[in-house]
C-alpha cells in the first residue's frame, strides 16, 4: 500500500460563500471523547452489531472487547438502546482503586439507596483530670450499614429498577490483578445461581484486553466462566467508505463546509490512512479540521484544507499520540533512509495485525523497488524494535510473527514516515511545520 503524498488540483481555489443561520458548533458535531452516542454520526458495523444483539438478548453473559477507541462504548449503548435494555455502568477503574469488589458495589448501592448510606449515631463523652485542668472530650461516629452480600443485594436493586445489565467498563484497568480477576470470574459463575439468576442480571464486560482465556487465565474455573460468556471481538475500525461517510455526514450535511467530490476525497484518504479507521481518531482528527474551518467563518480554499489536515496531525501526533511519538523518535536512525527507517516505513503500510519477516520484506520490495539486496536484514530490526523498554512491537504467540505493542506506534510512523523517489522522509514535528 504506497504511501500518500501532499497535494491537490490547485485549480480548485475557490471559496465558500454559504451561510448557515444555526451552523451548529464543531464540538457538537464531531464529539472524540464524549459518552453520548450522537446517532448523526455513528456508522453501524453490521456483523458485530449482530452478534452483540443476539447475546445481549440472550441468557449468556457478554465480553465485548477491541482496542482503545474502536468504539466499544457507542456500539453498546447504541444496541442497548434498540433493544430497550436499561444498564448500570460500573468503572473498573473504580475497582482497581479501591481494591475490591464488594467495596465498589457498597459505593453503588450507596448511592442508589441515599437513605440507608448512614445508619446511626453514637456520642461519648469521657471526662479527666489531667494535671490541673478539667476537660470533657465529645467525638460522635457515624457507623455505615454493611451488607453481608454486597452483590447480591446490587442485583436485587437493579432489578427492582427494571435494570437487566450491569456493565464492567475499562475491564484493562485490573488485568494484572490477580485477585480482582478472579473474582470478576466468581461472579461470572455466580449469576447462574438460582439465587442469583432469578433477578434476571446480567454481566456485560467492556474492555481494550486480548481475549477472555487470556483475562480469566488465573481464575480456577476458567471452563465455567467459558460456558457462561460470550465473547465479542471489534477486530477493525472503519473502513475507507464509512470514513467517507462520515466526513460527507459532518462536514457537509451538517456543517454546510461545502466540500467538493475531490476535496471530500482528499480529505478521506488523509483521515482514514493516518487514523487506521478507528473511531475515535477519525473523530479526532475531523474535529481538528473542524476547528479550523469554524476560525475561518467556513470560507477558505483547497489550499487551505491541506493546511487544515496537516495541522490537524499535528496537534493528534503532538497531543494524545505524543507517548508514541517520543518513543519512536528515540529509535529512528539518524540518517533518514536507512535500513532501519525503511523497515519502520513498510511494518507501518502492512494491512494485517500481525506479520511476519516475509511479510515486511515483500512490502519493502514494494515500497522500495529495486533495493532487494538491502533487505536481508529485516528479521533483525524486527527482533530489536521488539526489545528493550517501550517496545514498538511486541512477538506473538506464533513463531517469527509479530504485531505493534500499541496502534497508535503504527499512526505516528504513517504521520512522520513518507516515501519520495525511494528514499525514506521523516517531518519534524517540533517545529510544528507538517507539510513536506
Amino acid at each position: 500500500m504506497p504511501c500518500y503524498t501532499y497535494g491537490m488540483d490547485q485549480s480548485v481555489q475557490w471559496k465558500r460563500g454559504r451561510t448557515l443561520k444555526n451552523r451548529p458548533k464543531a464540538g457538537h458535531v464531531w464529539t472524540p471523547r464524549s459518552h453520548v452516542v450522537n446517532p448523526q454520526m455513528y456508522i453501524v458495523r453490521q456483523a458485530v452489531e449482530s452478534d452483540l444483539s443476539k447475546h445481549l438478548g440472550g441468557s449468556l453473559n457478554v465480553l465485548l472487547c477491541g482496542q482503545s477507541g474502536i468504539g466499544k462504548s457507542w456500539m453498546y449503548k447504541k444496541v442497548c438502546g434498540d433493544l430497550n435494555i436499561k444498564y448500570h455502568i460500573a468503572d473498573s477503574a473504580n475497582t482497581s482503586r479501591l481494591q475490591s469488589f464488594d467495596q465498589l458495589f457498597e459505593t453503588i448501592l450507596n448511592d442508589m439507596q441515599p437513605r440507608r448510606h448512614k445508619s446511626s449515631k453514637e456520642s461519648k463523652s469521657a471526662k479527666g483530670n489531667i494535671m490541673v485542668a478539667e476537660g470533657s472530650i465529645q467525638s460522635e461516629s457515624e457507623f455505615e450499614i454493611r451488607r453481608a452480600d454486597p452483590f447480591l443485594e446490587l442485583v436485587k436493586e437493579l432489578h427492582k429498577k427494571k435494570i437487566s445489565l450491569l456493565v464492567f467498563e475499562n475491564l484493562e484497568r485490573i488485568a494484572s490483578e490477580e485477585l480482582l480477576t478472579r473474582h470478576l470470574g466468581d461472579l461470572v459463575a455466580l449469576l447462574d445461581n438460582p439465587y442469583y439468576a432469578k433477578f434476571g442480571v446480567r454481566l456485560l464486560l467492556v474492555g481494550a484486553i486480548d481475549d477472555a482465556a487470556q483475562f480469566f487465565r488465573r481464575s480456577k474455573s476458567q471452563e465455567t466462566i467459558g460456558n457462561r460468556l460470550r465473547e465479542i471481538p471489534i477486530y477493525h475500525g472503519l473502513s475507507k467508505d464509512s470514513v467517507g461517510r462520515l466526513c460527507k455526514i459532518g462536514f457537509n450535511d451538517i456543517l454546510g463546509a461545502e466540500l467538493e467530490s475531490r476535496e471530500l476525497a482528499f480529505l478521506t484518504q488523509k483521515v482514514a490512512y493516518l487514523s487506521l479507521g478507528i473511531p475515535q481518531r477519525v473523530q479526532e482528527l475531523c474535529y481538528e479540521v473542524a476547528l479550523q474551518m469554524e476560525s475561518m467563518h467556513y470560507q477558505f480554499s483547497s489550499d487551505d484544507l491541506e493546511t487544515m489536515i496537516a495541522h490537524a496531525e499535528f496537534q493528534l501526533v503532538r497531543g494524545s499520540l505524543v507517548q508514541f511519538h517520543t518513543n519512536l523518535v528515540d529509535r529512528l536512525s539518524p540518517l533518514p533512509n536507512t535500513r532501519k527507517n525503511q523497515v519502520l516505513f513498510a511494518i507501518s503500510q502492512v494491512d494485517a495485525e500481525q506479520f511476519t519477516v516475509k511479510t515486511v520484506q515483500m512490502e519493502l520490495k514494494s515500497s522500495f523497488p529495486g533495493k532487494e539486496g538491502q533487505f536481508v536484514g529485516a528479521g533483525q530490526i524486527l527482533r530489536a524494535l521488539s526489545d528493550g523498554e517501550g517496545p514498538i512491537l511486541r512477538r506473538t504467540n506464533k513463531r517469527g510473527t509479530y504485531e505493534f505493542s500499541h496502534t497508535g506506534f503504527r499512526m505516528v510512523i504513517r504521520s512522520i514516515l513518507s516515501v519520495k523517489g525511494g528514499c525514506v522522509q521523516v517531518r519534524d514535528v517540533t517545529q510544528g511545520n507538517y507539510k513536506i
